[in-house]
């Protein structure tokens, strides 16, 4: 009788691997995770004793686990009786793990997490801190798959507090590599890169060969994000050269420098790459990674203006997330044959791949993860939309009575809206509040539950041979999710529209636009959409509709970045005038083929991109006058038509408010400690003490106050805004008005102030308008205590969508940003719909 003793990881090695994870960074922190598990020993003679008998058929679950899940859930239930006829805790504790895994494996996470909580509470009660360390991990993975990066975060650190460093290197392994792929999945590769980098030296330590190589992979994927593009193809090929060359491994390596080397405009060393993987994944029967090269090998095809090779292997690809049901990598080469096809001309079959892209990315429940081929072929939804507008307005041009430019119009407005709930979903903000807390839960649990089953479909469909039964068992739990799901939000729809509007949002038609934004014979809304080839704006009033074309997004962004700068410098007296001349090219470009329309006193501004950035008052009429438009007309800005008629809608229905006026502002930061305390010695501490506060140290780097080093100090005060606020107290009597001001301006003070009882909310402080990752934007609060110790003063937009203040207006002293070639205004847009 072969024994039943056999090393778990092996088993669970192959487990993980038919299940196929979202990432190859997740599979390889899960292998290393499992690797330094011990072996679930068992005699190999049949025992009528309960406690062997118990040994055995744990041991017996783990080896079906790779077959048949649902027989080693039964296998383990029954061992797990027999622990618990004996009240043998440490049995009952090794059960419900096993229990928990097998769930995990039928990517049932609620009930493995439940298996896993119960299994943790008796490690503890035991005080085994290696086997609580191990739970605790195993729920920052499940976390991880669920997408709660916070949690996730928590529960690996908890781990990391209880394994000893230099006596444990396996297991800080483990850990570190889990903190590095949630801090990349969480759109924060630079500590993703810090994590990489300890548990590559901790597998060296360990040492553990196939960790080191594991890790160089995610390290060379970490370092592409962070475009260093010369150390990704270090680590890659470091990697290489320690497997085999028909391994999986080595494929994942191949097709990594193909991204790479494609990013570098290297396209024959890359095609070189991808070829050379294409037959180890199809060899193995791993059809999603074989059809990411084909997808891969098709973007290469066409840069190099080969439209045919370029055409199959984008159709290959297709054909291939067809099959998988895959949407995320569907929508981006429907999106990808889209722009090819209308780069041809080709306007049809242009429109159908662009609307299929489109609809695709609507239903997604997620954020695509960063091994899908969004980010190779369109970084936002946003692009998505700007290649359907192109699409209907050139067909515009061909058709001009067939309304082809209303609905691209519409669809401008609708890419606005949705790019809107793109970044919240991003940002994680808290769009909860005020919802019933039980049907938000539900809400949460059920997109969390249908994520994980459609991901575990795709997997299931990834294998060369499957049980027909688990995919129709999958299929029925799908449906049944979903079904429930729609349930939950058409409850939410009908209790909570304005919760809809801003997760699930819907543009509001031409025709209602007229009727409730426009409204009178006096008002203008220019829409401007800036695109790769041509840019386009839509002069609306009350009784029509017309499009111009304007130049490429390349020439407005150059002249609106130098007329940014311009306006963003101090005066040199003597110096030559040179911000006349730079608004007026701006004019030219962006104002002049609209000159017929400028007839009206009041225009809505809705900017695109760097658009959003330039103060439209100052520019000059194109007329021979040249005259700012401040000095004839009124100007409004707003993130969007539909979003400025809501907001009138919401503050048309709001109760008078009780109180006038909450303002927070002349916050303290490292640089003023010194004036506001007179107290050097504080103000050293101060100066040292680095907040704990991840989103404000990138959206400084972002915006470049200063590069890579992030001092506090850079955070100058407002000279203004002391006597700013001293004004405000003098206008507003001092019952019906709050003002926080130095250390009483804090993040925690406006979290906790009962802002529904004020009409106005006043910030005199930064804005940060993070350009490179928009969801870090927000403002800044005082940075320093009275203590002199840092504190977290960073307000975000998880935060401010988090706040209940419906108050009928904001005002913003001051706003820092930096206005890179890539920006788009979706910060800007977030921070005024919050």
């Amino acid at each position: 009788m072969q024994s039943l003793r056999r090393p778990r990881f092996r088993l669970r090695e192959r487990r993980i691997a038919a299940c196929r994870p979202r990432r190859a960074r997740l599979l390889a922190v899960l292998l290393a995770l499992v690797l330094c598990a011990g072996p679930a020993g068992a005699d190999e003679r049949a025992s009528t004793d309960p406690a062997r008998q118990a040994e055995e058929l744990l041991a017996l679950s783990q080896q079906q686990t790779y077959k048949d899940h649902v027989l080693a859930l039964k296998t383990a239930q029954d061992a797990l009786a027999l622990w618990e006829s004996a009240n043998d805790r440490d049995g009952i504790a090794r059960a419900l793990t096993q229990i928990a895994e097998c769930y995990v494996a039928q990517s049932a996470l609620p009930d493995a997490i439940l298996n896993y909580q119960k299994a943790l509470q008796l490690w503890r009660d035991l005080h085994n801190s290696d086997k609580e360390a191990e739970i605790l991990i195993n729920l920052g993975f499940v976390d991880a798959r669920k997408g709660e990066w916070q949690s996730s975060v928590s529960f690996l650190t908890q781990a990391q507090d209880l394994v000893g460093e230099k006596k444990e290197p396996l297991r800080m392994a483990q850990i570190a590599g889990g903190l590095g792929y949630i801090f990349d999945e969480s759109g924060m590769p630079e500590n993703g890169l810090i994590q990489f980098q300890r548990a590559l030296e901790y597998f060296r330590q360990a040492p553990l060969p196939r960790g080191v190589t594991l890790t160089n992979i995610s390290l060379g994927m970490t370092h592409s994000l962070l475009r260093n593009y010369p150390e990704a193809v270090a680590h890659l090929q470091e990697a290489l050269a320690s497997v085999e060359p028909e391994s999986l491994d080595a494929a994942s390596c191949y097709l990594n420098l193909g991204k790479v080397y494609s990013l570098t405009g290297e396209d024959a060393a890359a095609l070189q790459q991808l070829q050379a993987a294409l037959p180890i994944y199809t060899k193995a029967h791993n059809p999603k990674e074989a059809a990411q090269v084909l997808a891969l090998m098709g973007q290469i095809y066409e840069k190099q203006g080969e439209p045919e090779p370029a055409r199959r292997y984008y159709s290959q690809a297709l054909d291939e997330f067809n099959k998988l049901t895959d949407r995320i990598n569907q929508a981006a080469v429907s999106y990808a044959l889209g722009r090819m096809e209308l780069k041809r001309e080709n306007y049809d079959a242009a429109e159908n791949y662009l609307r299929q892209s489109i609809e695709l990315t609507e239903n997604l429940r997620r954020a695509s993860a960063s091994s899908d081929l969004t980010a190779a072929f369109s970084a936002t939804i946003y692009e998505r939309y700007e290649g359907y507008i192109a699409c209907l307005m050139s067909r515009h041009q061909r058709q001009p009575g067939a309304g082809l430019d209303v609905r691209a119009f519409e669809t401008s407005e609708l890419a606005r809206a949705r790019s809107l709930a793109e970044l919240l979903r991003t940002a994680d903000a808290n769009l909860s509040n005020g919802l019933d807390p039980q049907l938000a839960a539900q809400e949460k649990s059920l997109r969390q539950s249908l994520r994980v089953k459609e991901d575990a479909r795709i997997a299931l469909l990834s294998k060369a041979e499957y049980p027909p039964e688990e995919l129709a068992a999958l299929d029925a739990e799908v449906a049944q999710l979903e079904a429930q799901y729609r349930q939950v939000s058409e409850n939410i729809r009908a209790r909570y529209p304005a919760y809809e509007q801003i997760t699930h949002p819907a543009a509001w038609d031409l025709r209602r636009i007229q009727e409730q934004v426009i409204a009178d014979d006096q008002t203008l809304l220019l829409e401007y959409s800036l695109g790769a080839e041509q840019s386009y704006v839509w002069a609306v009033t009350r009784d029509g509709l017309r499009s111009y074309e304007l130049g490429s997004e390349e020439r407005i962004i150059a002249a609106a970045q130098r007329a940014y700068q311009l306006l963003s410098q101090k005066p040199v007296p003597g110096a030559p005038d040179e911000v006349t001349p730079a608004l007026q090219e701006l004019s030219r470009l962006i104002l002049a083929p609209v000159a017929a329309e400028l007839n009206r006193p009041r225009i809505i501004i809705v900017a695109d991109r760097a658009l959003n950035y330039i103060p439209f008052q100052l520019l000059p009429a194109p007329t021979e006058a040249k005259e700012p438009l401040l000095s004839n007309y009124e100007i409004i800005n707003a993130p969007s038509a539909t979003i400025l008629g809501e907001l009138r809608q919401e503050a048309a229905e709001r109760g008078r408010n009780a109180k006038t006026l909450a303002a927070f502002g002349a916050p303290v930061f490292a640089s003023n400690y010194a004036a506001v305390t007179g107290s050097k010695e504080s103000v050293e501490l101060a100066s040292v003490q680095r907040p704990e506060n991840e989103q404000l140290h990138q959206a400084l780097r972002d915006i470049e106050l200063n590069g890579d080093a992030f001092d506090p100090s850079v955070i100058q005060p407002l000279f203004y805004a002391p006597q700013e606020l001293s004004d405000l107290r003098r206008m507003v009597d001092a019952k019906d008005a709050l003002v926080a001001s130095e250390f009483d301006a804090t993040r925690e003070r406006l979290q906790t102030t009962d802002l529904t009882q004020y009409a106005i909310l006043h910030f005199a402080t930064h804005g940060l308008l993070d350009p490179k990752r928009p969801e870090r934007s927000g403002l800044v609060l005082s940075t320093v205590d009275r203590e002199g110790h840092a504190q977290n003063g960073f307000v975000g937009l998880r935060d401010i969508y988090g706040l209940r203040a419906p108050v009928r207006l904001v005002v913003l002293s001051a706003c820092q940003t930096g206005l890179g070639k890539d920006v788009r205004g979706e910060g800007l847009l977030g921070l005024t719909r919050g």
